[in-house]
C-alpha cells in the first residue's frame, strides 16, 4: 500500500518538471445562467401534491391567481407558508377548510417570477 501512495506521489508531484510551466489556466465556475421554465418549476415544488387541470391532493393550479381574486400578494403569501397566511387571509382560510385543515408545504425560497412562471404554466397548459 505504502508503494502505491509513493509511486501516485511521484506521479503527481514529480510529472510537473520545474523548467516549464503550466500553460493552463484556471477559469471560472460560472452558475448556469439559464432561467428555469415554468414546467420544470411545476414538476420540482408542485406536482407531488397538484394538478394543473384537476384536483388532487391539493387543488388544481389552474385560475388560482383568480381565485385568490388576482391578490398575488396575498397568494404568494400563502405559498411561502400557508400556516402564517392562514391567520390573516380568509381566501386562505377557506382553503385550509376545504382541505380539511392540511396545511400546504411552505416554499418559502420560490421568488414571485417564479411563482408567476408556474402559475403561468399552470393557467397555460392543455392537457
Amino acid at each position: 500500500m505504502k508503494n502505491i501512495v509513493f509511486v501516485l506521489f511521484i506521479l503527481f508531484f514529480g510529472c510537473t518538471g520545474g523548467e516549464h510551466k503550466n500553460t493552463l489556466t484556471q477559469q471560472p465556475i460560472v452558475a448556469n445562467e439559464k432561467k428555469i421554465d415554468g414546467e420544470t418549476l411545476f414538476i420540482n415544488n408542485c406536482a407531488n401534491c397538484h394538478k394543473p387541470d384537476k384536483d388532487f391532493t391539493g387543488p388544481a393550479l389552474q385560475g388560482s391567481l383568480q381565485r385568490w381574486q388576482n391578490d398575488k400578494k396575498a397568494m404568494y403569501a400563502f405559498i411561502r407558508n400557508s400556516q402564517k397566511s392562514i391567520e390573516q387571509n380568509s381566501y386562505a382560510k377557506q382553503i385550509f377548510k376545504k382541505w380539511n385543515g392540511t396545511l400546504m408545504t411552505a416554499f418559502p425560497n420560490l421568488s414571485d417570477e417564479e411563482i408567476d412562471k408556474i402559475i403561468a404554466y399552470c393557467d397555460n397548459i392543455t392537457l
